[in-house]
């Protein structure tokens, strides 16, 4: 059980059990009534702490989750540029390899054409 659960559970326990206490205490009515009261009232200051407890509590929870959600955006962001990078350099590399490939399957058909030509040309002469 969380330490807040447990807290709740104690004070709930206390002030029941001082009101059954009161209840078979043979006081006055008038002295039982104060005491209920008094009981009462303790209850109602124990609830109000709790609840005050439980709202900082809600507090530091949102508060660490929009640093979890910050961070996290951060990191993705992050990571999306560096993807963005490896993918630039990549289609960099890819379009000076084409080209490199280009350029030699043309030199190579170029010298092909130019053999088959000359030797075209030698069985025709």
């Amino acid at each position: 059980m969380k330490p807040r659960y447990q807290a709740i559970a104690f004070l709930t326990g206390l002030t029941a059990g001082a009101v059954v206490a009161l209840l078979y205490t043979p006081l006055s009515g008038e002295e039982t009534r104060r005491r209920i009261r008094d009981g009462v009232d303790q209850a109602g200051d124990r609830l109000s702490d709790a609840a005050i407890y439980l709202r900082d509590q809600a507090e530091h929870i949102n508060h660490e989750s929009l640093a979890v959600i910050e961070r996290t955006r951060r990191q993705v962001e992050d990571v999306l540029e560096e993807a963005g990078d490896a993918v630039a350099s990549t289609l960099r590399h890819a379009s000076k390899t084409f080209s490199e490939n280009a350029s030699n399957a043309s030199a190579a058909v170029s010298a092909a054409v130019s053999g088959a030509t000359s030797r075209l040309t030698d069985k025709l002469g």
